[in-house]
């Protein structure tokens, strides 16, 4: 039909076409190009955080080496950089040096904050794990144990299992210790996790 249409028919309709849609055409083209200059700020904010939480993270552990203060280094990734990985890894260095102090309820304060930080199922096994060992230093038997039973990675079993065996140790417990040994054994894939279970079972007079 438009075929048929007089060039002065066909230019009244194409502006009235225009009057009536040329707000919507504006208003897309102008979203889109706020969406990609959004899109790419973002991006570069991203990017700028990124390199400051690193830097920040890697001035840490080059003071930390260095036998240097490093409170303000650790508030700043506490501030600045806060549920970041950094932040996490910070804290484990943290507990570790409270351990090395045997500042052990300090230790689990600092394993306590990263898993609240963190969803990474391997890295949350680790850190139960270190959470279970400093339990037990304290003696928290029935603690430790919960601890260790929220820890699912297969790679962790034979830690899970040496521990598990510790605690029933140091409740006298050799029965359940001389089980949890066996156990370790089968599912260890290290040879020194190996030798030090087997050692451990023959403490308890058990042939490995």
């Amino acid at each position: 039909m438009a075929d048929y249409l007089s060039d002065e028919e066909q230019s009244e309709r194409l502006k009235k076409w225009w009057d009536e849609n040329w707000k919507s055409l504006v208003g897309g083209v102008l979203l889109a190009i706020v969406a990609v200059v959004g899109w790419n700020q973002y991006q570069s904010y991203t990017v700028e955080r990124s390199e400051s939480a690193a830097n920040a993270y890697q001035a840490f552990t080059n003071a930390r080496i260095a036998g240097q203060p490093v409170e303000d280094l650790l508030a700043e990734i506490d501030e600045e950089h806060s549920k970041t990985s950094y932040q996490i890894f910070s804290l484990l260095y943290r507990a570790k040096d409270s351990v090395t102090e045997s500042d052990w309820l300090a230790a689990l304060g600092y394993l306590d904050t990263a898993i609240s930080l963190t969803n990474d199922p391997r890295l949350l096994d680790l850190i139960r794990l270190r959470k279970a060992r400093i339990q037990l230093q304290l003696e928290s038997f029935d603690e430790s144990l919960v601890t260790l039973g929220q820890i699912k990675g297969v790679g962790f079993k034979a830690g899970v299992s040496e521990l598990t065996g510790d605690i029933h140790r140091s409740r006298n417990d050799n029965a359940q210790a001389a089980e949890a040994y066996q156990a370790g054994i089968a599912s260890a894939n290290d040879s020194t996790a190996t030798v030090m279970l087997k050692l451990k079972l023959s403490s308890l007079g058990i042939d490995p």
